[in-house]
Formats: structure tokens, C-alpha cells, sequence
């Protein structure tokens, strides 16, 4: 039995934990089993499949490939707005140095026709080029 004390070839509890997380990142097919498990228990059905999608992307992207901030805090599902859509638009506009218009910068961030989020991008490129954080070159925004 495995982390029973008594048993000289037990293995620990936490060495099978550690196995089997190896084995998740080995494997596709246990991986996304594992992460809709971990997502249906929280969420609708429709729902948990969409998130086990997204943190197989997640998990799967290459670490160099740049990705807009979320719009979303996971542990609350509360929109992000004020400084951390700041945030979210200055490190886009880091993660693109040739520069992003308006536009560009709703598309990436998923927000062009959401007049909420049109808004918030409005005031956060207001608040960043008053606070000298970007500047406006051609009709495209650049961070500093």
C-alpha cells in the first residue's frame, strides 16, 4: 500500500503525487482528462469544457509567444478594469514595439464592439499617455 510506514517498498504518498503530475505533463489524453475533471467540478458542463480548453492552450503554447493579459480574474470571474486594464494595455503595448492603434489593441484584447470594454481601453490609453507611460506616434500607441 502505498505510504504505508509499515511496508519497507511502499512508495510516499507524495513521490506517487509527483508521478503521476510527470505523467500529466507527458501525456495529452491524461492531461486533458485531468484538467476537464478539475474544471467540471466547479463549473457547468459547457462551461468546464471551455475552461479545460483554454488551460490546455495554456499549458501547451510556447512560453516565447506573447498573449494578451486576461480580461477576467479567474478566482472571482469579475471583469478586470481600472489599473489592471491599464496593466493589460501597457504590457500589450511592451509585448508589441512597433507600436498598436486603438483598434489593434481591442482586437488583441478581444474587446472590438463590447462597449464596456471599448471604454476601458478609451481611459487606460488616456491615463497612460497623460502618465508618459506610451506615446501616440501615427495613430499608434508605443510604449515608453
Amino acid at each position: 500500500m502505498a505510504g504505508n510506514p509499515a511496508d519497507p517498498n511502499a512508495v510516499p504518498v507524495c513521490e506517487n503525487e509527483r508521478r503521476e503530475v510527470l505523467d500529466l505533463a507527458t501525456s495529452p489524453v491524461l492531461r486533458r482528462v485531468w484538467l476537464l475533471h478539475l474544471a467540471q467540478k466547479s463549473l457547468p458542463f459547457d462551461q468546464a469544457i471551455e475552461w479545460a480548453g483554454k488551460a490546455e492552450q495554456f499549458i501547451t503554447r510556447p512560453t516565447t509567444e506573447a498573449q494578451p493579459a486576461p480580461l477576467h480574474d479567474i478566482s472571482s470571474g469579475r471583469r478586470l478594469g481600472g489599473a489592471s486594464m491599464r496593466d493589460a494595455v501597457l504590457q500589450l503595448l511592451r509585448d508589441n514595439p512597433g507600436g498598436l492603434s486603438r483598434g489593434e489593441v481591442l482586437e488583441q484584447l478581444h474587446l472590438k464592439g463590447n462597449k464596456t470594454g471599448e471604454t476601458a481601453v478609451s481611459n487606460a490609453l488616456t491615463a497612460l499617455t497623460k502618465g508618459q507611460e506610451i506615446v501616440r506616434r501615427e495613430r499608434k500607441y508605443l510604449a515608453q
